[in-house]
């Protein structure tokens, strides 16, 4: 990577949790589109989280949107998340942080 494209975002990535141990801690890895702290998003989750009896996470929490399983992170085109909770059938990872490569 040349020092032209480095970013937050490739910098954290870099840095980020292994896939191996996301899945071994029970949390999923995700390709995900948007990773937005939840106080940006707080009153679109507020009504969903409520509904599923989850209780509000922190403010600074990680909130990711249009999220897909993914298996380890290969071959996927957007941010590469370990999430604690996806929301069924939303599609919505909660209390996620970047993952590193593997390779």
């Amino acid at each position: 990577m040349a020092l032209s494209e480095l970013t937050p975002q490739s910098l954290a990535a870099q840095d980020g949790v292994n896939p191996l141990v996301c899945v071994l801690e029970l949390s999923t890895v995700q390709c995900c589109e948007t990773i937005e702290p939840l106080s940006l998003v707080v009153d679109l989750l507020k009504g969903v989280l409520g509904l599923l009896g989850i209780p509000l996470p922190s403010l600074d929490t990680l909130v990711a949107l249009n999220c897909q399983p993914s298996f380890l992170g290969i071959g996927c085109s957007h941010e590469v998340l370990c999430c604690s909770l996806v929301l069924p059938n939303l599609d919505i990872g909660v209390n996620c942080q970047p993952v590193s490569t593997l390779f």
